[in-house]
């Protein structure tokens, strides 16, 4: 086994594990380790489970980071999933992008058109043959500067969970999130600046959240300052 889960939360029904950036959430071409690898070793050579069940409850790009929960039975994968559909579930993301946005705080709609083949998503201002609907808020934390470029760390909670939305939502606002080599802009030699950091949803009647403040930089060390 090449990497280790790192767990925050556990109980019979599910984990909220951490995801390293550039580990994707299932089994690619490529046979890369994925998360779904790393949990289901976790309980076989961990917690002696015979055959383990590991549920995909929601998914991250795969060079995104963060909080991510994975179910532990079918009631609980059926039970969450249903929660996400209907919204029930509340995502936040950090963000750095490039430049300094304005208004500091906004909602965001755009129409999306997602390239299976390609993997690419194509954004339209308005609505459009085969094109959904994509819905964001954000709210910038901080102006700062990283390698002599005006950058804002950013907040944002989706109303809606299109692939790649956030990076394409923010290029097309002409804020490209930094490190993103599809839709957005690498200042340096960085990975993705975008983090999925907090996590609230109810199960069996309890409520659960949690938050991961990211662990790369530079957006760690700008996160840390608004936090101070």
């Amino acid at each position: 086994m090449l990497k280790s889960l790192e767990i925050l939360f556990e109980n019979d029904r599910f984990m909220v594990v951490v995801k390293p950036q550039n580990t994707p959430v299932q089994a690619t071409r490529a046979g890369s380790i994925s998360m779904l690898d790393l949990a289901e070793d976790y309980m076989t050579f961990k917690c002696g489970v015979e055959n383990p069940y590991v549920g995909l409850v929601h998914r991250l790009d795969q060079p995104t980071g963060g909080l991510m929960l994975l179910s532990k039975s079918p009631d609980a994968t059926k039970k969450l999933n249903e929660a996400f559909r209907n919204h029930r579930v509340e995502k936040k993301y950090l963000v750095l992008i490039q430049g300094h946005i304005v208004p500091e705080s906004a909602d965001v709609c755009h129409y999306l058109s997602a390239d299976s083949k390609a993997n690419y998503v194509t954004v339209s201002k308005n609505p459009a043959p085969g094109y959904q609907k994509a819905i964001l808020h954000y709210r910038c934390l901080r102006h700062d500067t990283w390698q002599n470029q005006p950058v804002s760390l950013l907040e944002i909670h989706l109303d809606t969970g299109r692939q790649h939305q956030i990076r394409c939502q923010m290029s097309t606002l002409g804020h490209g999130v930094i490190g993103d080599r599809k839709y957005g802009v690498v200042i340096a030699n960085e990975p993705l600046m975008l983090w999925a950091y907090a996590l609230t949803f109810s199960d069996q009647k309890k409520h659960y959240h949690f938050e991961l403040p990211p662990s790369v930089e530079p957006m760690q060390s700008i996160y840390q300052v608004t936090t101070d």
